[in-house]
């Protein structure tokens, strides 16, 4: 009885073994399945990744943003005072060189030319007048020249007395002074009408001038003055109209901050973007790099000026551009991913 007593406590002992590390291994299975790797991300493991290196282009890319312009815009102004009573063109008119596009009131410049014609007249009038003085002159000359020959003779032949001979000198002085007088006076009537003739030319200068024209060809941007209004140029020529010669070649003044100066050049490839057309990039070439700089908040700026083609005439001036530079271009180089040279540990720490 014994025996089978001890026996059947041996069968219990062994499966409660059996039970136990079977327990065992299971929990060892979890915890190298499931807690290891747990533990192991937190304790800083990580997956690497890796790139190829490969033979191709590359290039250095300088970002930054302008306005876009035309190639050229032109002020017009007006150099004479005076009330609008014309408008010849308007927004987005297309002009011509010496097309009127604006005329100022010119009663005031037309009694201004006709008063300086006056002058002119009487100036001339003068002149005549002048030169019929010295007609009359020289002939006195004349007549008193002959009678001082006269004169002299009969002195020489003791006729008469040295007396009459100094009356006939003096009067030849006084005729000939005379004469000088009357050309003199001519001269002065002649300056006189020049000046005249100077006046009728600026008056009539101002004139035309109350006519305002093109100088270029190309379109009307801007518009300052309404019919009725009084333009004031005492100063400076009050700014009237702005015209863009050629819309279909544009220029962007881009800001380039000094540290990505380095290695634009005149010639450069470059892209760019505008808001209005956000799915569209547009093509250009560096034109300029211009040397004058411009600090903002301590930061330096230099302009690089971009010039780039408009046929389509969808680019407006004054849309901001932001553009991309290909600066310091190389071909069939070793390349490497840029990731692949760059360390991003995880936010939780190493």
């Amino acid at each position: 009885k014994r025996k089978s007593e001890c026996c059947t406590l041996i069968r219990n002992i062994d499966r409660r073994l059996i039970y136990g590390l079977g327990g065992l291994v299971v929990l060892i299975i979890f915890w190298a399945l499931f807690l290891r790797g747990s533990n192991a991300t937190k304790s800083g493991d990580f997956t690497l990744e890796t790139a190829a290196v490969e033979r191709g282009d590359v290039a250095r890319l300088v970002t930054a943003s302008g306005a876009v312009r035309a190639l050229t815009t032109v002020e017009v102004g007006s150099q004479v005072s005076g009330q609008i009573i014309e408008l010849d063109a308007d927004f987005n008119s297309e002009v011509k060189e010496g097309d009127i596009i604006a005329r100022i009131d010119p009663q005031t410049f037309e009694s201004r030319v006709a008063s300086a014609e006056a002058d002119i007249a009487s100036a001339r009038a003068s002149l005549d007048v002048q030169r019929a003085n010295i007609a009359s002159a020289e002939a006195s000359f004349a007549q008193t020249e002959k009678d001082y020959h006269r004169v002299k003779a009969l002195y020489e032949q003791d006729a008469i007395a040295q007396s009459s001979l100094e009356d006939a000198e003096r009067a030849l002085a006084v005729a000939k002074a005379s004469l000088d007088v009357s050309r003199a006076q001519l001269r002065s009537s002649q300056a006189t009408l020049s000046q005249r003739q100077a006046s009728l030319q600026f008056a009539q200068l101002d004139l035309d001038r109350t006519i305002i024209r093109s100088p270029i060809d190309g379109v009307v941007i801007e518009r300052s003055v309404d019919v009725g209004q009084t333009v004031a140029a005492s100063f400076s020529a009050p700014i009237l109209f702005q015209i863009a010669q050629d819309l279909e070649d544009i220029r962007i003044d881009a800001a380039v901050v000094e540290s990505d100066i380095g290695g634009i050049d005149a010639g450069d490839p470059a892209t760019f973007k505008v808001d209005a057309y956000p799915n569209e990039t547009f093509k250009g070439t560096v034109e300029q790099v211009r040397l004058a700089s411009e600090t903002l908040s301590n930061v330096v700026t230099y302009t690089v000026v971009i010039a780039a083609e408009n046929r389509s005439g969808r680019l407006l001036p004054g849309m901001t551009a932001n553009v991309e530079i290909t600066a310091e271009e190389r071909e069939g180089v070793l390349r490497l991913a840029e990731s692949a040279v760059r360390f991003r540990p995880p936010s939780e720490g190493v």
